[in-house]
Parts: C-alpha cells; structure tokens; sequence
C-alpha cells in the first residue's frame, strides 16, 4: 500500500513591520540599547546572564520577561526566526529604529550639556 506524500504546512511569518500598539517601556528600551551595543562590541548577542549583568537585574528569568515582551512588541525576532533557534536576540527594524532614536536624543542632549551659556 503506497503513502500519500506529506504535503508541508504552511504558516505565516511573523511580521517584523512597524512595532505593535503597546508602547516599549523605557527598561525595555535599556535591553534594546544593551542587545545592540553588546552586538556591535562583539560580534554576537549577549547571553541572558550577560544582560542581567549589564542591567542589574538580579535573575534570568526578569531579563526574559523582557525578552518576551520585546518579542510580542516585535523589537526583536521571534526565536524561530532567527540564524540560531535557542535565545537568539537579533533587533527587528523597528528595534534597530527604536534605539537609533534613543541614541540619536542622548546624543542631542549630549551636544547641549557642552554649550556654554557665559
């Protein structure tokens, strides 16, 4: 008796295109700033050790939490989507967008602390 051939399942991407309604928190956007530079430094995405490190976050499980939230929010890539499958932290546009503008404001605030007003 011959097999029908398993036909493959469909499923959609999840869309990576402008962030999701609920606004990112100003900790969240800590991770996204944290992920990105980490990233550029080294080459790879921290570890969740290394965030809760960098953020002073006392156990792994508050950085995930973040993690998911910035997922859900697409900032970052779900994990199935990304080049490694496990805690693979890789910034959406919109993620890259948003710390593009966090470090675009400190640096115009930056410029103003070293104006003299004499």
């Amino acid at each position: 008796m011959s097999r029908c051939p398993r036909l493959p399942i469909h499923r959609p991407k999840a869309e990576h295109g402008p962030t999701s309604a609920e606004p990112v928190t100003a900790r969240q956007l800590e991770v996204l700033v944290t992920i990105a530079t980490h990233t550029a430094e080294t080459g790879h995405p921290p570890s969740f050790r290394e965030l809760a490190d960098a953020l002073d976050i006392r156990s792994t499980n508050g950085v995930q939490d973040h993690i998911k939230a910035l997922k859900r929010k697409r900032c970052l890539l779900p994990d199935d989507e990304g080049p490694v499958k496990m805690r693979c932290l890789v910034l959406t546009e919109s993620g890259k967008e948003l710390v593009a503008q966090h470090q675009a404001a400190g640096a115009t605030k930056e410029s103003k602390k070293g104006v003299s007003h004499g």
